[in-house]
């Protein structure tokens, strides 16, 4: 393993967040390690910048790698899906949770629950993920009606600057939720 200490940055970039690239997961020990070592400058004021690759239709990756980052945010976090060169945007940019509730974990398994899922809850909603590869799939009651955020569109930003109206972020009621290995769920208390 690389032994470069970053104590002394005021931030830095993960390429390659949460996963190796587009529908290429971590195994589980590896996805814990990222994490943990994001955790460990974001748990010290520092800036981080999460970049991913991302394919524009693969709106499930983009979740799990959103669902990633919302497991570490804090005030100096940043996330950015990467296509290429020029401007992209994403509707799920636009999602708002409020703050978090729970505090910054001090490792990634602070936020493991009994039935292996990672949750992290905020004012406004909640993010459940499945980091693991190997993992079946796993149900959870969420004990009252959530908001489930599923994005549409997002890409290139038109030549013009204009985003489709078409790139949104809709939301359908539910109770429970079942998450599979790399999946992830955004979840609002209430309709937006």
């Amino acid at each position: 393993r690389d032994a470069t200490d970053y104590s002394a940055a005021d931030g830095v970039m993960i390429e390659g967040f949460a996963e190796w690239g587009p529908g290429d997961p971590f195994d589980l020990s590896d996805w814990r390690l990222q994490m943990n070592r994001a955790l460990g400058l974001v748990g010290q004021g520092r800036s981080l910048l999460a970049q991913s690759y991302v394919e524009p239709d693969n709106v499930p990756d983009r979740l799990f790698q959103l669902g990633a980052y919302l497991l570490i945010k804090s005030d100096r976090t940043y996330i950015n899906f990467d296509l290429g060169l020029e401007p992209e945007w994403f509707p799920e940019y636009d999602i708002d949770l409020g703050a978090a509730l729970d505090p910054l974990p001090a490792a990634i398994d602070d936020l493991r629950q009994a039935n292996g899922l990672y949750r992290r809850r905020y004012a406004r909603g909640e993010v459940w993920l499945q980091p693991d590869p190997a993992a079946g799939p796993v149900a959870v009651s969420l004990g009252a009606t959530r908001w489930l955020a599923a994005p549409q569109g997002g890409g290139f930003v038109p030549a013009d600057g204009v985003l489709p109206a078409s790139w949104q972020v809709s939301y359908s009621p539910l109770t429970s939720i079942t998450l599979g290995p790399g999946q992830a769920a955004i979840l609002l208390n209430s309709p937006p």
